[in-house]
């Protein structure tokens, strides 16, 4: 998978269909309200992070699963014209993964699961990647560890994953966490924030994104300031780019403020993707 000087990069995770539906804010008199706009893309955590780690430079390769749909052949389509390397993206029995996002006020995010859950992969997939990253496959990160590959592991952590015991036992031996605020008050109140050896990275919306070592915070940065209109993908765009600056030894400082301002700048367009930064974008030194 390596493509020159090119950093490697495995994302495991979901690759979905979003459907955004943009809501006229004046048709709020009865339960029918007036669709302004509505399109159907490419998204899915760990699509997300693939496609913004892969428009940055990086030679990315995606595990995931979709279904023997229509919508699984639509969503690797979509990924190998994004450059995402798809050999090890499975086809399963079942539905693919669908997202349908309301940007109403509250934003909504209803999720049909499909065959999302189902991804495995294991040491022989993994190749010689710089960086193997992890979104929403806890079960698989104790596996990893347990064949040596902690060393390359970048593992997004959500709060209810604190409580499966197997998990928190491997994240002592990873490289690179990456959570937000809850995720981290979540390691914290279980006493594990200072006996995890990784450095662990922690976002808070358009707030501080703070970086720890043994419990101490070693690096923060804030995020530029944007006229956002939605937030869908902006975490995901913080961790592809965070993921690229990692994997091609970037300094902590400025991986932290290159993944902070393409995390905001995911924001300032509707959808997960439409707002991904080219490398121009971001702070070069």
């Amino acid at each position: 998978m390596r493509q020159g000087d090119a950093p490697a990069i495995v994302v495991i995770g979901d690759a979905a269909l979003d459907r955004t539906i943009e809501i006229d804010p004046a048709s709020a008199a009865d339960e029918k309200r007036t669709v302004t706009n509505s399109r159907v893309e490419l998204g899915g955590t760990g699509a997300n992070i693939a496609t913004q780690a892969r428009r940055l430079g990086a030679a990315v390769e995606l595990a995931s699963t979709v279904g023997d749909d229509d919508e699984g052949s639509i969503i690797v389509q979509h990924l190998r014209a994004a450059g995402v390397g798809v050999r090890l993206v499975r086809s399963l029995p079942g539905a693919s993964t669908r997202a349908t996002i309301v940007l109403d006020d509250p934003r909504r995010v209803y999720v049909e699961p499909g065959v999302a859950g189902a991804v495995d992969v294991g040491p022989a997939d993994l190749g010689q990647a710089d960086l193997i990253v992890v979104s929403y496959a806890p079960a698989l990160v104790p596996r990893l560890v347990a064949a040596g590959l902690g060393d390359r592991l970048m593992v997004g952590v959500e709060h209810w994953m604190v409580g499966d015991v197997a998990l928190r036992a491997a994240l002592l031996h990873v490289r690179w966490i990456v959570t937000n605020a809850e995720g981290r008050r979540a390691l914290q109140a279980a006493g594990d924030l200072p006996r995890i050896r990784a450095t662990v990275v922690a976002t808070d919306g358009a707030r501080l994104v703070r970086a720890f070592s043994g419990g101490e915070e070693v690096a923060a940065v804030e995020p530029p300031r944007v006229v956002a209109v939605d937030p869908t993908g902006a975490g995901d765009a913080f961790a592809g780019t965070l993921a690229h600056a990692l994997a091609a030894r970037t300094p902590l400082h400025l991986a932290l403020r290159r993944a902070s301002t393409a995390g905001a700048l995911a924001t300032t367009r509707i959808g997960a993707q439409a707002g991904q930064a080219e490398a121009a974008a971001l702070p070069s030194a």
